[in-house]
Order: C-alpha cells, then sequence, then structure tokens
C-alpha cells in the first residue's frame, strides 16, 4: 500500500510547507486606476481592467506584502475600503 508521501511524490503535489510563495504587490494603473496584484520582480504586465500594457517599475506601488495570500487579503481591504469612499454618480429620486 502506498503511503501518503509516495502518492505526493509520484503526483508532485506541493504542499504549503514545500511552496515558495514570492514577495507580491498592489499596484495602480495609471490608466484607469485600478489596483491589481503583481510579483515584486515582474518589470511589465496587462492590467486586468484596462488591458493597457504598464510599465511596472514606473508604475505607483500601493503596498507590498511578504506573499500572494497576504497582499489578496489586502488588496479586498482596499478595494472595500475605496469603495466606501466613492460617491454615487446618480442622484437616487
Amino acid at each position: 500500500m502506498l503511503s501518503c508521501r509516495d502518492i505526493k511524490r509520484m503526483f508532485n503535489v506541493i504542499t504549503m510547507e514545500g511552496l515558495y510563495l514570492a514577495p507580491t504587490a498592489i499596484m495602480k494603473c495609471p490608466n484607469c486606476t485600478g489596483l491589481f496584484l503583481s510579483g515584486v520582480q515582474q518589470k511589465t504586465k496587462l492590467c486586468p481592467y484596462c488591458c493597457k500594457s504598464i510599465n511596472l517599475q514606473n508604475a505607483l506601488r500601493v503596498a507590498q506584502a511578504v506573499n500572494a495570500l497576504e497582499a489578496s487579503e489586502m488588496l479586498k481591504q482596499l478595494k472595500a475600503k475605496n469603495a466606501k469612499n466613492v460617491r454615487p454618480k446618480f442622484r437616487r429620486v
């Protein structure tokens, strides 16, 4: 019978203990001001909102986290905070 360790080796399953999580930055698009995640080592990226190519070395870095999981949580909090501060563009009757 195969052990769990043998099965992981066979299927090359990576656990959180063996996974290297790279530092991740929260960037702001200069074209549409959308917030998105990118690796700290990345030089360019397409904005997921306006599809423009962004030179990340010249873009505004809003925050940086140790790994993508922490950066994702920070990004959720920033988006929630920004959503509360945005005024509606229409007036309710």
